[in-house]
């Protein structure tokens, strides 16, 4: 939430004392989280449910993940679970054969890469959501 007079929303004080800036003089009140860890959604890959189950309880613990806050956190984990996906396919497939040639001689980039618009893609998702996370830490 931003505060009354407008502006940049206030850091938590748990991201204050992750980041070393804490002070006690400018703590605000604490708010107890009392309806505990986000559920989780359906329809999360297997590897974004893990991402979930490390990282949701380490967020909820510092008050950084909220009730509200479960959607975004699920397309944070689903995109890096198919970023993980597309990385280790990369790997496999080697750097050599991520273009492939047409019959008129042009090089193309193989179609796991460009099926998707770029905000629809593994990476494009992952981008976003860094920015987001990055805007929220800075």
């Amino acid at each position: 939430m931003s505060s009354p007079r407008g502006g940049r929303p206030r850091k938590p004080d748990a991201l204050k004392e992750l980041q070393g800036t804490a002070r006690a003089d400018r703590k605000r009140n604490p708010t107890a989280n009392v309806k505990g860890m986000p559920k989780r959604p359906t329809g999360l890959s297997e590897q974004a449910v893990r991402i979930w189950k490390s990282l949701g309880p380490k967020l909820h613990e510092l008050g950084l993940l909220a009730e509200i806050d479960a959607s975004m956190f699920a397309i944070y984990c689903q995109s890096c679970a198919d970023w993980l996906q597309l990385t280790r396919y990369l790997n496999r497939l080697g750097t050599l054969k991520w273009y492939s040639v047409t019959k008129s001689g042009y090089r193309r980039i193989v179609p796991e890469l460009t099926d998707k618009p770029p905000r629809q893609s593994p990476a494009g998702l992952v981008a976003v959501m860094f920015a987001y996370v990055t805007n929220i830490i800075t």
